[in-house]
């Protein structure tokens, strides 16, 4: 999904910084689906509706820019470069996104206001254009070693999540293949990435720590919306990696984050395993009615006073 302004804004930023010299070292596929003025709108005035209900998304269209991809309505990149194209899609999409929009108390758009949200970003857009499946099945044949960098958390994911409470994409590290068109094959090791606690912004189940020290350490150095921050879930972390990201069995690699926040928190609160109706769980539920009933059952662990920033790295085989 891609939002043709903050695009932009993201390459100017990176022109800024001497990172982007020319078009050659950022490629856009035509097929990914632009979010379109509606989607946004949409999107926050579902949310407001929900009130204290609501998924807690960030309000930027993504979700029904999804809806609108697998209903085989969307609007790609490619449409972006001929604008009577670009023109018809939006006249037999706007009747429909006008009628969700009215039903949802908001007004209704027309074609031109649309248009004019893209007209000027399109030639900015347009020398980065390319096919990027074939760019990097050119890679692959020549042994070259491309990173992939997956987005939100694997309980995120619309199918192995706590659905309702996800994103509109899969987040798994099999999602890498089919969003990048190589084959599976081609990906030849997983590295998970965890925070050291787990925090949630908006709705969805979730048992936050009854640690408000914690809380205190997490809202000192939050940048973004609201988090509700949770003692290091270990059984979350392995049902991550085992069950879903299929990080590499043999070397256990995983890159743990936010350590620094928890200098000076003693006892470190570890999940690991949780209680449903006087039984012990070791593995997640699967379903976000029953996670929002069970009870964490943690351990306590000695914690630590000196700056993580003092300690050296070791590597161990």
């Amino acid at each position: 999904m891609i939002d043709p302004e903050t695009l932009v804004k993201e390459i100017d930023g990176l022109k800024a910084q001497g990172c982007l010299e020319d078009e050659t070292q950022l490629r856009i596929s035509p097929s990914a689906h632009v979010i379109m003025p509606y989607h946004r709108m949409i999107d926050q005035a579902r949310e407001r509706r929900l009130g204290s209900g609501k998924i807690g998304t960030t309000g930027r269209g993504i979700g029904p820019c999804y809806e609108d991809k697998v209903a085989r309505r969307g609007i790609r990149v490619v449409d972006l470069l001929y604008p009577d194209r670009l023109l018809r899609l939006v006249q037999e999409r706007l009747p429909e996104a006008n009628g969700q929009l009215v039903g949802l108390g908001e007004k209704a758009l027309t074609a031109e206001e649309v248009l004019a949200a893209f007209v000027r970003f399109t030639p900015r857009i347009r020398p980065f254009v390319g096919d990027t499946s074939v760019a990097l099945a050119e890679q692959v044949a020549k042994g070259k070693a491309i990173l992939f960098e997956g987005a939100q958390g694997t309980l995120l994911d619309v199918d192995h999540g706590t659905y309702p409470f996800v994103t509109s994409s899969n987040t798994t590290a099999a999602a890498a293949a089919t969003g990048s068109g190589i084959g599976p094959r081609a990906i030849d090791h997983v590295v998970g990435i965890s925070k050291a606690y787990a925090t949630r912004v908006g709705g969805g189940p979730f048992r936050p720590s009854s640690t408000t020290t914690l809380a205190r350490c997490c809202a000192r150095r939050a940048t973004s919306s609201a988090r509700r921050p949770v003692a290091a879930p270990l059984r979350v972390a392995r049902h991550s990696r085992a069950a879903l990201l299929g990080a590499d069995q043999w070397s256990y690699r995983i890159a743990l984050t936010k350590l620094d926040v928890l200098t000076g928190l003693d006892p470190i609160r570890l999940c690991v395993a949780y209680e449903l109706d006087g039984q012990r769980l070791t593995e997640l539920p699967n379903d976000a009615e029953t996670l929002a009933q069970v009870k964490p059952i943690y351990e306590d662990h000695p914690g630590w006073k000196a700056r993580l920033v003092d300690v050296a790295s070791t590597r161990t085989s």
